[in-house]
């Protein structure tokens, strides 16, 4: 058997289909491509997969319908660290009786922390509350200012409501508010005839 030499330097012929072949391979070609941009569509979820996804919808719609009646109820000020004011109308019965239903000396520190509150509020709402309430208790001498012992100034008002230990409130499906944190706070401002108290939303 002889070999064919090889010529690098002649060119060699493209192979391309019989006219009669070519109607039949584009028809093939077509067929196997989608269409334009079409892309082949998802893969649906399972039935249990559907469930699922209904049952967490369901469970979820109320919350945010309560939220958002709440809201548009709602004409507060803007918020603070995440705490806004909530009206005390719309908080739910805090279950305390009286006085009588707080530690030792709790009823005057809470009430007079109430109280330095409200002196404070309209620098809050000016963002400007923690230096006022500083500037203030280095004036009168209180909080870290008081020259014997400790006595309670408008910064450890400030910083309980605002920062430590701020009432916690859940909304309801009623469009009103659950207390999670701070019943005692919420009856003092019911007692006080306040409008507002400050308040996170959980």
């Amino acid at each position: 058997m002889t070999d064919t030499p090889y010529h690098p330097e002649q060119q060699v012929e493209q192979v391309s289909p019989e006219p009669a072949e070519r109607p039949a391979l584009e028809s093939r070609i077509a067929q196997a491509e989608p269409a334009g941009d079409a892309l082949p569509p998802a893969p649906e979820q399972s039935e249990q997969r559907q469930l699922q996804s209904s049952v967490a919808d369901r469970a979820y719609e109320p919350r945010v319908e309560a939220q958002s009646k709440i809201a548009a109820a709602t004409d507060a000020a803007p918020e603070v660290g995440g705490i806004r004011d909530v009206p005390v109308s719309q908080i739910n019965n805090p279950e305390i009786n009286g006085p009588e239903d707080f530690g030792p000396d709790s009823y005057e520190g809470l009430h007079r922390d109430m109280e330095h509150l409200q002196e404070l509020k309209p620098y809050i709402e000016a963002g400007r509350g923690e230096q006022t309430a500083d500037a203030w208790d280095r004036r009168q001498q209180l909080g870290h200012y008081t020259a014997e012992g400790y006595t309670r100034g408008y910064t450890d008002a400030y910083k309980t409501y605002y920062e430590s230990d701020p009432v916690a409130l859940s909304p309801t499906d009623d469009s009103r508010y659950e207390i999670i944190n701070g019943r005692h706070r919420v009856y003092l401002a019911h007692e006080m005839g306040l409008e507002t108290i400050p308040a996170r939303i959980v």
